[in-house]
């Protein structure tokens, strides 16, 4: 490419970076589109080679030596257009998801939402566990110990045998070692122990996942299913 003909190409704008950009964020925006644009990533769409051709030579330009003479050549163009038309300012180029991205999109967001489902039925069903053993279980007090360095509860069911159980949100840092806990336990398996204690924390916690995993499994799957229409 001839050095004159340097300041009607916006290679910034090819990259999506600013003019004041890095050697290294030039270089991360290159391989982020790259990865998508390559011939080899599979694309069928015949736009990506032509792009993966014209970023390939903005970023051997804004990386190499040559890019002060660009730089110079784009200044003096920007300042002859200034005296005959409006500058228009440059626009990023366009993102495009390759056929393959849609397709890893798309059963990516298939996988979150289904993932996001599984865990609300399994916090559903742990509602429901908890809830019944508060009203039908064994009342106790247990005392926390250190069960191989994870927090455990130990105490005497009915029988007189000690029981050491897993102790419920043991994450949550709410419970030391020593600690007393009113629990309530299953009488036919001592070892299901629910806290007395509310579980608010928890349980919010836990939606907050199930929603994430949905809302951005659906949003990968809307996007990979538009493109792919798109491409067919």
């Amino acid at each position: 490419m001839r050095v004159r003909d340097w300041s009607g190409i916006d290679h910034y704008a090819e990259l999506g970076v600013s003019p004041t950009a890095t050697r290294e964020e030039i270089t991360v925006a290159y391989r982020a589109q790259a990865r998508v644009l390559h011939p080899d990533a599979g694309s069928v769409d015949p736009d990506d080679e032509a792009r993966f051709v014209r970023i390939t030579a903005a970023y051997r330009i804004l990386t190499g030596p040559q890019r002060e003479a660009y730089d110079r050549a784009r200044r003096q163009g920007r300042t002859a257009a200034a005296g005959s038309a409006p500058a228009v300012p440059a626009r990023p180029a366009p993102w495009r998801l390759s056929r393959r991205g849609a397709r890893a999109a798309l059963i990516g967001g298939i996988a979150l939402v289904i993932a996001g489902i599984a865990v609300a039925v399994g916090l559903v069903a742990l509602h429901a566990h908890d809830a019944r053993l508060r009203s039908e279980g064994v009342a106790a007090t247990a005392v926390v110990v250190s069960d191989g360095g994870t927090p455990a509860l130990e105490f005497v069911d009915q029988r007189g045998d000690l029981v050491v159980a897993a102790l419920p949100d043991a994450r949550s840092g709410r419970y030391r070692v020593r600690d007393e806990v009113a629990i309530r336990y299953d009488r036919a398996d001592p070892t299901r122990v629910v806290t007395v204690a509310s579980t608010t924390a928890r349980d919010v916690t836990l939606w907050i996942v199930v929603v994430k995993f949905v809302v951005v499994g659906f949003v990968l799957t809307v996007v990979g299913a538009r493109r792919l229409r798109r491409a067919d």
